[in-house]
């Protein structure tokens, strides 16, 4: 008698952690008391359970500096048992599209140095891009760095969703990209385990894959003990059923064909089609129609302007000045600076000022060094220009963010659409998408 052949599906999760480094040490130890500690605890209590993380190493040095080392233990025996794939990404998590090239190579290579430093057998295989935010650019210099694959958001695919094969980007990389809908319905609670499995089979008619990605976060601090209620809910189901697999992302070339290759769409995972038709890719960390974002770049850009000009001129490369410089830069690169002046609905004052400090800092000990060192009149000239240039736009972005804590000030609760408003000036004679603001016209003044 023959029986009918199972068909077998496959389902790959994937979890992304990170800090930034200007967390506050009462609320790291609450996440990894929520979060940490008992995601990595649930997986080793089920041996068979997979998954696929990503850990920016900047949490890593979070936990070993407030005493949580305990953790990273975990991690390390989860590794070790081959039940976590752990990707590379940029240790800070700076918004890679966002950077210079050169400081982009040099997050990786500081993430790639960590892990190695910590997980002695290591090795190189996925990437996972701060923010999923990619360009084909982006993907180029990953590949170079020698990666095998990179996983995106599902609105970065530029050719037809592929779930029974795999797509190459032009220089051969591999792409993965997350169902984008499925992994926010277990991100906002809007799936049932039952549904979820039900879905992962019955989604396509043949053999095919499924990748989920959020952040990690969301299984014990976002959502309480979501870790069990759903996670580990799910993945006793998948190692269960006959239809399912549960698998590392690096294991799905071994039984889907690599076929097609595109370029990936500028995005991210939190860019919409209307941020892609409004030509803004990367919308919660550079729209164009947001004051302080405008000033943020200004400001990045003479900070770095500043770093390299004292790192090129400084001839003692052990000048303590040089090399904190240097630290403050790497770390004021985080994203979250970005993302809280977002307004959509995100906005912290406080946390957009610590990471500007950050880079303050950074400038402020550029200029030492160059002080300490170089005794080229042109050269201090230059040097005492862009300081001063950085303080401006420092005191422009306070102005602005002060503007901008007045008007979203009691708006907090209405739909977040309605922040894309406050970007906009009413005024009839404005066309949309021009802003008037008093550290604006301030700048022109300036100039």
């Amino acid at each position: 008698m023959l029986y009918p052949l199972i068909q077998m599906n496959y389902w790959a999760p994937f979890l992304h952690l990170y800090q930034p480094p200007i967390q506050d040490a009462h609320v790291l130890k609450d996440i990894n008391d929520s979060c940490y500690e008992p995601l990595f605890s649930m997986l080793l209590d089920n041996p068979r359970f997979k998954i696929t993380l990503n850990v920016n190493s900047v949490l890593l040095d979070l936990l070993h500096d407030h005493g949580l080392d305990d953790t990273v233990e975990l991690l390390k025996e989860l590794i070790g048992r081959e039940q976590v794939d752990l990707v590379g990404t940029a240790k800070y998590h700076p918004i890679l599209p966002l950077i210079p090239r050169r400081e982009a190579i040099r997050q990786i290579k500081l993430q790639e140095q960590d892990c190695q430093r910590i997980f002695p057998n290591w090795e190189k295989r996925g990437f996972f891009a701060p923010e999923m935010a990619i360009s084909p650019g982006v993907v180029s210099m990953i590949h170079k760095q020698g990666y095998r694959w990179l996983l995106g958001s599902g609105i970065s695919c530029s050719g037809d969703w592929l779930f029974d094969k795999i797509y190459q980007s032009p220089e051969g990389m591999l792409l993965f990209f997350r169902d984008d809908i499925i992994s926010n319905e277990i991100s906002f609670k809007r799936i049932s385990v039952d549904a979820f499995i039900k879905k992962l089979n019955n989604i396509h008619e043949t053999t095919h894959y499924i990748i989920t990605a959020q952040d990690g976060e969301t299984f014990g601090h976002h959502v309480p003990e979501y870790e069990n209620t759903f996670l580990k809910r799910a993945m006793q189901a998948a190692i269960e059923s006959d239809t399912l697999e549960l698998c590392w992302i690096s294991d799905l070339e071994n039984t889907f064909k690599i076929d097609g290759r595109i370029r990936v769409i500028n995005s991210s995972w939190s860019t919409m089609q209307s941020d892609l038709d409004y030509n803004t890719p990367y919308p919660l960390w550079n729209h164009p129609d947001n004051p302080v974002h405008r000033i943020q770049f200004k400001f990045f850009k003479a900070v770095l302007e500043l770093v390299y000009l004292a790192e090129r001129v400084v001839p003692n490369k052990k000048n303590q000045e040089l090399i904190t410089t240097r630290y403050f830069l790497d770390s004021g690169l985080h994203s979250c600076q970005l993302w809280w002046a977002s307004a959509r609905p995100m906005w912290s004052p406080n946390l957009i000022m610590k990471g500007a400090e950050l880079l303050l800092r950074s400038a402020f000990n550029a200029r030492l060094a160059i002080l300490d060192e170089c005794d080229d009149k042109q050269l201090l000239s230059k040097s005492e220009s862009l300081f001063d240039q950085i303080t401006q736009y420092h005191s422009l972005l306070l102005m602005e963010i002060m503007e901008m804590e007045r008007d979203i000030n009691g708006k907090r609760n209405i739909p977040s659409y309605y922040f894309e408003s406050l970007f906009l000036d009413d005024s009839p004679e404005k066309k949309p998408g021009e802003m008037v603001s008093k550290a604006a016209q301030a700048e022109e003044e300036r100039k």
